[in-house]
């Protein structure tokens, strides 16, 4: 046995003897020389090889890389395609003798990447990338001799470490006189073995002008012994993004989460995600993905507290506001359907809560809504949410399966305080009170006209112990009365609004027109009914209503001479300059027309005979 190990031990003495013997015989710069030479013929570039070239190969087998420079092609300038400051690798030898490879510390540094593009798409790595003509293929079959002898089983796998140092990438638009630039990067692995975590690194930065992103990563990197999973754990991942693409000027994310993929199911997972902007905005959950022909997506997402204002400078809100205003200008032929397509390309289940929504003035609490995307159909099922002292609850249904989407949403507002929601939600503080909505819609088409154009279905509306504010009607009926018979006309300056017990309003979308069919406000001083219509392309209103005095106007005891009376009110104009009037030709006609009757009446008495002759005179005195 020992004279065994003694041959065994000669026999590796006479190999690294006979290594360090050949390689201190050849010259390096004869190696290089041909490197050179050889780059040359098959690419036309220059290889510019400034460092040293070595190698080794006990006890590990190995090279060390100094500068190498590969020269643009001349048609884009002098410089650098790529170039690195020094390259490393290694595996040992001995271990290879047990199945077992391990690799060294692979070391990369100051690897630079240019990239150019010229105005016709012309690049400069078309050289290298463009394929030559294929040479015409064999006739004979490939020998698989000695093929089916080797196999992998059994093998361990294991690297030192994995080092880049100052990478660098240069994308740069010729035509347009653009650079994009990552780097630079640096990432570092801690090893890699089979089965086991692994540490990991990673930093960079990105510039292109305009936008400038830095980023901070570290985690934990698992490969199963079979390749059976991938994950990723103990996720840290932070993001400073600065330009002026991003609201505000500038952005923090502070990302946490873990990873896995596994094969056999095609499965990702993302879990334990937490995410942090700028330490104002959170988001917790979890997620999966089924990478199927067609991927199905599920999460359930948390958002404790979302403010749009952290996510819209001062300078977008002020420009969309005058994009709206132009928007509403604009020939239908300029608005286009949106592509709604990606809705056939995934399925997608999950819920998404928000604790608390502050979007400018507006604010809802409690907000939950279910997601379901499937065969092109968008579900937005069970949506509720608290809101100024009432609840929301709606369901809605996009159909992209045609060109032109189809859609219907169904929703109950119960209990809500109009006019702090009004004001807040549109600056529109006209109606006070309780408020409970019940509506049906749907139509066809997503944009702006199309949807004031199809929608149709009915939208009820109860608002009670309020007020409409901008119009007095009772002072209105006073000024009225003292034009029709004298008297003070001084009492006018009141506050502009008339109370209401109960406002009730019936109407129906369809044909671009809001048509309110029933319109009834109940008072202790009056009773009012209304109709009309309002076009909701051209915004104008035609409104008509029907006012009853039933108690004085003038207060408790004072003697009611306008009670019955019916005093109509006309509403015109717009939606931001709505215009309301009293209607003095009718009003004075019923007026004549009360005056007549109590004449009569006490010519003729009160009595069935005069009744008779009243009713065969013509029903206007009735």
């Amino acid at each position: 046995m020992k004279k065994l190990l003694y041959v065994v031990a000669a026999l590796i003495v006479l190999l690294v003897v006979g290594v360090v013997v050949a390689v201190s015989m050849v010259n390096t710069d004869d190696i290089k020389a041909l490197l050179v030479e050889k780059t040359k013929e098959s690419t036309g570039r220059e290889l510019v090889i400034d460092g040293d070239l070595a190698w080794r190969f006990f006890p590990s087998i190995g090279f060390e890389l100094g500068s190498l420079r590969l020269r643009d092609n001349p048609e884009f300038g002098e410089g650098d395609t790529v170039s690195i400051i020094g390259a490393e690798m290694s595996v040992a030898l001995m271990p290879l003798f047990s199945k077992s490879i391990e690799v060294g510390d692979i070391s990369v540094r100051g690897l630079t990447l240019r990239h150019q593009t010229k105005a016709d798409g012309t690049t400069s790595l078309d050289d290298l990338t463009q394929s030559k003509e294929a040479e015409p293929a064999s006739s004979e079959p490939k020998s698989t001799e000695g093929s089916s002898g080797t196999s992998a089983a059994g093998w361990n796998v294991r690297l030192a470490g994995i080092e880049i140092v100052d990478a660098n990438v240069e994308l740069i638009d010729l035509a347009l006189n653009k650079t994009q630039k990552l780097g630079p990067v640096n990432f570092t692995l801690d090893g890699l073995e089979l089965g086991e975590d692994n540490g990991f690194s990673l930093s960079l930065k990105f510039d292109d002008g305009e936008m400038l992103v830095e980023q901070q990563a570290t985690g934990l990197l698992f490969i199963a012994e079979d390749f059976s999973r991938i994950a990723l754990s103990d996720v840290s991942n932070g993001l400073n993004l600065q330009g002026s693409a991003i609201p505000n000027g500038a952005m923090n994310v502070q990302t946490d989460l873990a990873l896995s993929y596994t094969v056999a199911s095609k499965t990702a997972e993302l879990s334990k995600l937490a995410v942090d902007i700028d330490g104002k905005t959170q988001l917790v959950g979890t997620s999966s993905v089924v990478l199927n022909n067609i991927p199905s997506i599920k999460f359930d997402l948390n958002i404790p507290l979302l403010d749009t204002s952290n996510f819209i400078s001062e300078s977008s809100a002020s420009s969309n506001t005058t994009d709206d205003a132009n928007s509403s200008s604009e020939a239908p032929g300029q608005e286009q359907e949106p592509d709604l397509t990606v809705l056939k390309t995934l399925n997608l289940d999950g819920t998404l809560t928000i604790d608390k929504l502050q979007h400018q003035k507006l604010h809802i609490e409690d907000i939950k809504q279910q997601v379901q995307i499937k065969d092109g159909i968008l579900r937005l099922k069970e949506l509720s949410a608290n809101l100024y002292d009432g609840r929301l609850e709606s369901n809605a249904v996009i159909n992209g399966q045609k060109p032109v989407a189809s859609y219907s949403m169904a929703a109950k507002l119960n209990g809500v305080q109009a006019r702090p929601l009004l004001s807040d939600a549109a600056d529109f503080d006209f109606v006070a009170g309780g408020l409970n909505v019940d509506l049906d819609l749907k139509g066809t088409g997503l944009t702006p006209t199309a949807i004031k154009k199809k929608i149709s279905g009915p939208i009820n509306a109860t608002f009670t112990d309020g007020a409409i504010y901008g119009v007095n009607i009772p002072q209105m009926i006073r000024s009225a009365k003292a034009t029709i018979k004298g008297g003070n006309k001084q009492q006018a300056q009141q506050e502009q609004k008339t109370d209401f017990s109960e406002l009730v309003i019936n109407s129906t979308l369809g044909k671009s027109l809001a048509k309110v069919n029933k319109m009834q406000m109940s008072s202790p001083l009056l009773r009012i009914d209304g109709t009309g219509q309002t076009h909701l392309i051209n915004e104008s209103l035609d409104f008509t209503f029907i006012t009853k005095v039933v108690a004085s106007l003038e207060g408790q005891g004072s003697k009611n001479d306008l009670a019955g009376l019916d005093i109509p009110i006309n509403v015109k104009g717009s939606w931001t300059e709505p215009k309301v009037n009293l209607d003095m030709k009718k009003l004075f006609e019923g007026q004549a027309k009360e005056a007549v009757n109590k004449e009569l009446k006490k010519a003729l008495g009160d009595n069935e005979d005069s009744k008779k002759l009243l009713d065969s005179l013509g029903g206007f005195f009735n």
